[in-house]
C-alpha cells in the first residue's frame, strides 16, 4: 500500500543538497522523527497530514523549526513531502518510508486519564522533570514537571471562562513553552501523546468546559505522579 501526501504548490524538481533526514524503515505505532537539511538562504516546510492509516505531525507550536513526527497505524509503503523555497525557486523533497507490522493494530488509547497520562510521563526523562528553575513571574524555584503541572491545571481552572477550544489551546501552548523551557524536546514524545488525547476530544466535539477538565487531568497527574 502506497500513501502520498498531497501538495498544494507546484513544484519544479527536487534539488541536491535538500533532503528530508529519517529512516526508511519503521514499526507500526513507532514515533518517527524527521528532520530538513536545507541549502542556506532555503526555507523548507513538512506537509502536514492525519488520516486514519498515518499522520505527519508539523505543528511549529510543538515541533521544531525544520521537523515532523511520523506515525503510521498501519503497515505499509509512505511518502512523506516538503516544500522548499530557495534558490533556484520552489521545490520539493520526499522520503519513503515502509512501515511493518503484522495485521492492523487495534485502536490505541489515547484516553485522557490519571493513569494513562503517568504512563505518557515515563517517556520524559527523569532528569527533564526534575531540572530546577526559577519561575520568571514570582521567581519561585520549580521543577519542570511541577511547572508543566501547574500551567494545565491553571489553564483547565481558567477554561470555562475562555470558553472557546481555540483560545485554550493558544493559552496551552504559549505557557508550556516557558514551563519546559530548554529542554523542550525531551517533552516532545509526552506531548504528542496529550495531543492525541486533546484531538480525541475534539472529534467527540466536546464542550470547552469538558475540554478543560482533561487538562485539569493532566495538571493533577503530573502533581501526584
Amino acid at each position: 500500500m502506497r500513501m502520498l501526501l498531497t501538495i498544494t504548490l507546484l513544484f519544479c524538481s527536487s534539488v541536491a543538497g535538500q533532503e528530508i533526514i529519517g529512516p526508511s524503515e519503521a514499526e507500526i505505532r513507532s514515533d518517527v522523527w524527521l528532520s530538513l537539511e536545507l541549502l542556506e538562504g532555503s526555507i523548507g516546510t513538512f506537509c502536514p497530514i492525519e488520516t486514519e492509516s498515518y499522520k505527519v505531525l508539523a505543528d511549529p507550536a510543538r515541533i521544531a523549526p525544520n521537523a515532523a513526527m511520523f506515525f503510521a497505524y498501519v503497515p505499509g509503503t509512505y511518502t512523506v513531502v516538503a516544500g522548499i523555497n530557495g534558490e533556484p525557486g520552489p521545490t520539493y523533497t520526499l522520503l519513503e518510508i515502509v512501515v511493518k507490522g503484522e495485521g492492523i493494530p487495534p485502536t490505541p488509547n489515547v484516553a485522557i486519564t490519571l493513569e494513562n497520562v503517568r504512563k505518557w510521563l515515563e517517556e520524559v526523562p527523569l532528569l527533564t522533570r526534575n531540572e530546577k528553575f526559577a519561575h520568571l513571574i514570582t521567581g519561585e524555584m520549580l521543577t519542570r514537571q511541577e511547572a508543566v503541572s501547574q500551567t494545565f491545571l491553571s489553564i483547565g481552572k481558567a477554561g470555562p471562562a475562555i470558553a472557546s477550544i481555540p483560545g485554550i489551546d493558544l493559552m496551552l501552548s504559549t505557557a508550556l513553552k516557558s514551563a519546559t523551557g530548554e529542554s523542550n524536546t525531551n517533552w516532545q514524545v509526552f506531548a504528542n501523546l496529550i495531543d492525541r488525547g486533546l484531538a480525541a476530544l475534539k472529534e467527540q466535539k466536546v464542550t470547552a468546559i469538558k475540554y478543560a477538565d482533561a487538562l485539569t487531568v493532566v495538571g493533577e497527574a503530573l502533581t501526584h505522579d
